[in-house]
């Protein structure tokens, strides 16, 4: 299934995804940052009493075994064997080794050995995570210090040797701080989802002011109707970015317009101008018609030539109707007075009363409340036969053609149905039924000029009404309803 392309869903999708990739970017940069921060502050402690601790253990080392010496200030009263720290030679030979320390799943394997070699030889302090057996947490820091040969721990001590490197891992629990961390990054999503949400509905809310424009513009694109042809587009209250588009689709229209005008011009001099030549040929086909002297054959092709004079006359006054109807529609008055639609219709149905009965078709009519309207009789009574006689001519024998005049609820409109029991006029064909020319496949065989419809739609559009097609009763045949206001 594809969606219909929207220009605001367009610019919506493209701004939610710059957004939320930016976001995504500071968020992702933001919680880096604060994981760095809080770790770097307690990677400077960890590394403090690593350091402390080998000073400790170079002026205190004598007392070592004795559990004297103290991990520093910050924790006063503890004694150095309860941190978790451990003490190696450069080789990572245990030295000195505190209980805690023996919880502690760790070994050089764990970290890049090069890499950790690399900075503690730098003299640089290496820091990481490892757990203890609860499976806890830990950050430790390993350092390397110089300390003076402890009695106990080397027994191949030399009067010559004062100072030994050694390296110091020394850690503490991490699991608070990390869950702090998780809380405090929780808390920043959150509170980047919120302004998330904020800048994007503020966003959307802009996207929306921007379009209003565009809206405008089709508006008021929607607005022009064939029954004001000069209405344009404002294209001084547009934006910069609108109003060219505005000027080239008014140009356009402009153009049209002029090709339009020029082709009713057309239609209705050339219509004008057929009348006398017609009449003429009309006249000298009914003297020879009257001549005694033809044989049968030529009187057949005489009568023919008449039909086809006729048909001629017929379409020629259709043209200049519909030239007519065209200025009227596009504002130019002409003459109304109030006419009762149920008065008309009856008239209509007397024209197309021969027909019907030559065509074996019953007409009927009925009118409901008061159905006086204000337009002009001989256009008014055009229009309603011509729907009316239609009816008659695609209705098969033994069939009804029923009228109904009747006001809307609202009392401000004339409705004018007429219904038939013949074939029907498919859904896909009911909008091209009223355009010139027209003829449906149905239509074949039957007499017409294409225009008696099309006539229909002008004289309605002319009155300021409608006209639409729908089904017959019991979804059977074609009902057309004329719809003119009272004023």
């Amino acid at each position: 299934m594809r969606f219909p392309h929207s220009l605001f869903s367009t610019i919506v999708l493209w701004y939610t995804l710059c957004v939320t990739v930016v976001f995504a970017i500071y968020t992702w940069l933001l919680n880096d940052e604060i994981q760095r921060g809080r770790r770097r502050s307690f990677d400077a402690l960890l590394a403090a009493r690593a350091s402390l601790l080998g000073e400790r253990l170079y002026h205190e080392g004598d007392r070592i075994e004795d559990d004297a010496a103290r991990v520093g200030p910050s924790e006063p009263e503890t004694d150095i064997t309860k941190a978790a720290f451990a003490v190696y030679t450069t080789n990572w030979q245990p030295l000195l080794v505190s209980f805690p320390w023996r919880n502690i799943r760790w070994t050089t394997n764990t970290e890049h050995y090069a890499k950790l070699e690399r900075r503690l030889a730098a003299g640089v302090a290496h820091y990481g995570f490892v757990r203890d057996q609860r499976n806890e947490e830990f950050r430790f820091a390993a350092v390397r210090e110089s300390v003076k040969p402890l009695p106990a721990l080397m027994g191949n001590r030399t009067d010559t040797m004062t100072r030994l490197p050694v390296n110091i891992v020394y850690a503490s629990w991490f699991t608070p701080v990390g869950d702090s961390l998780d809380a405090q990054t929780h808390r920043m999503i959150a509170a980047v989802v919120l302004i998330w949400c904020v800048i994007l509905g503020a966003g959307i809310a802009v996207a929306r002011r921007g379009l209003r424009p565009v809206e405008r513009l089709a508006g008021a694109a929607a607005s022009i109707r064939p029954e004001d042809p000069h209405s344009r587009l404002p294209a001084r209250e547009m934006p910069v970015e609108l109003m060219h588009l505005a000027r080239q689709i008014n140009e356009a229209f402009d153009r049209l317009d002029t090709a339009l005008a020029a082709e009713k011009k057309f239609t209705a001099a050339a219509a004008h101008e057929l009348r006398s030549p017609l009449a003429g040929i009309a006249s000298r086909v009914d003297s020879l018609a009257r001549h005694t002297g033809l044989g049968d054959a030529a009187r057949a092709d005489v009568e023919r030539l008449g039909a086809e004079i006729d048909r001629l006359k017929l379409l020629s006054g259709q043209l200049l109707l519909l030239a007519r109807l065209d200025r009227a529609a596009a504002g130019e008055a002409f003459q109304k007075k109030p006419l009762d639609m149920a008065e008309l219709a009856n008239d209509a149905v007397d024209f197309c009363r021969e027909k019907a009965e030559a065509a074996r078709v019953m007409l009927s009519m009925e009118c409901f409340g008061n159905a006086f309207v204000l337009g002009h009789e001989e256009w008014m009574l055009r229009a309603l036969y011509n729907v009316i006689e239609n009816a008659v001519k695609y209705s098969p024998e033994n069939t009804a053609v029923h009228v109904r005049v009747e006001p809307t609820a609202d009392a401000k409109r004339i409705l004018v149905s007429v219904a038939d029991q013949g074939p029907g006029i498919p859904r896909d064909d009911r909008h091209k039924v009223f355009e010139r020319f027209y003829r449906g496949a149905d239509a074949a065989g039957c007499e017409g000029t294409g225009l008696g419809l099309a006539i229909v739609m002008d004289v309605v559009r002319a009155h300021r009404g409608e006209v639409f097609v729908s089904d017959g009763p019991e979804g059977k045949g074609a009902c057309v309803t004329l719809i003119f206001p009272r004023e």
